[in-house]
């Protein structure tokens, strides 16, 4: 291997994108035309629908809605003890 390609910056560019697994095209413009190419290219990637499908962790609620319901109880239950206290 040419130890001047050893120290380029696109070989320092193309060794990080190796080491974290992602995969990319080098677009190299050496004329208008190209550069043109290249643009279109990308924008034509970077139009395509992204699916990503999330996994949430569930949330329980039941406890909460327990403690509102016994709330709820002890609250009419009391309103109903106050009625007969007061008849």
């Amino acid at each position: 291997m040419d130890d001047r390609w050893k120290d380029r910056t696109e070989r320092k560019l193309h060794d990080f994108f190796q080491s974290i697994n992602q995969p990319y095209k080098v677009f190299e413009a050496e004329s208008l035309q190209t550069f043109s190419q290249a643009i279109e290219e990308i924008d034509r990637q970077q139009y395509r629908t992204l699916l990503v499908e999330e996994l949430l962790p569930r949330e329980y609620k039941s406890q909460a809605f327990y403690l509102i319901a016994f709330f709820t109880v002890l609250l009419l239950g009391s309103a109903h003890e106050t009625e007969k206290i007061v008849r």
